[in-house]
């Protein structure tokens, strides 16, 4: 499975650098695994992740009176007037069942490295960051496997910007739109835009088929982590920066271990002055 750009994804340029911050057991294994973990957005923090805006939904609640409407003003007979109720209500239990099958990777987009990013996301002495790109992620994400799943031809990953916006403010949210499903997993609360996110996007198309998107069950068969297998994964690091909080000399010591390993990797301490 290929990385995939989507004419509606946002992403930035080829060279534009990208960070992943992570503790040294997450990057240990996600480099000797030759491992990519993929989250449920359902599981964020940010607990309107893969939902409706409020006034989203607003306009999603009138659009069956609206139809009604417009069955009147056409003079729709009932099998027709049956056939639009009925697909309404797979539209509905579609968008509810959504963030439990889409999953994402998420990367810090900035040129430097970010003081509130290593406290936030890895604040142990141990963690590490890679630095990367999307030029490097296209040429690593090649040949994505994911083992549990048979048949990978409908799967796909994306990549897109994260667009940070007030869900309270209805002249915010214009562009969210109920036909685009992408909106729910490329925006966010404004509350979070200190995270400039570029994330990476895995949606379970082939399981979400396989247990039915539309059905009201689907979510109780979804997964809530997807590790996918990446055998060029070495391709995706330009270098991993050690944290501003380790002890002296431990980028020496990573240096060792994945030499030790057989990845060798430029290494570095991180440029911030503690």
């Amino acid at each position: 499975m290929p990385f995939t750009e989507h004419s509606q994804l946002a992403v930035p340029g080829d060279s534009e650098t990208l960070w992943h911050y992570l503790n040294f057991d997450k990057l240990l294994n996600m480099l000797v695994q030759k491992t990519i973990t993929f989250r449920a957005i359902r599981n964020f923090e940010d607990k309107s992740e893969g939902k409706f805006p409020a006034s989203v939904l607003k306009q999603f609640n009138n659009l069956p009176d609206w139809l009604s409407e417009q069955r009147i003003k056409k003079g729709l007979d009932t099998a027709e007037k049956t056939s639009v109720d009925s697909t309404m209500k797979s539209l509905k239990i579609m968008i509810d069942n959504f963030s439990y099958c889409v999953f994402a990777h998420c990367w810090f987009r900035q040129e430097h490295e970010s003081i509130l990013m290593w406290k936030s996301y890895a604040p142990s002495t141990s963690s590490c960051s890679i630095k990367s790109s999307l030029s490097r992620m296209k040429l690593a994400f090649n040949n994505l496997i994911d083992t549990e799943v048979e048949d990978h031809s409908q799967a796909r990953i994306y990549g897109s910007l994260v667009d940070y916006i007030d869900y309270e403010n209805e002249d915010s949210i214009e562009t969210f739109g109920l036909g685009q499903l992408f909106h729910f997993v490329t925006h966010k609360r404004i509350e979070y835009k200190h995270e400039n996110e570029f994330r990476l996007i895995y949606d379970d198309i082939t399981g979400g088929r396989k247990v039915g998107i539309n059905n009201s069950n689907a979510r109780l068969q979804c997964r809530d982590i997807v590790h996918l297998k990446c055998p060029s994964i070495q391709d995706l690091v330009e270098e991993i920066v050690v944290s501003p909080y380790s002890v002296p000399n431990y980028e020496v010591y990573l240096k060792e271990v994945f030499n030790n390993a057989g990845i060798p990797l430029k290494i570095r301490r991180s440029s911030i002055k503690i």
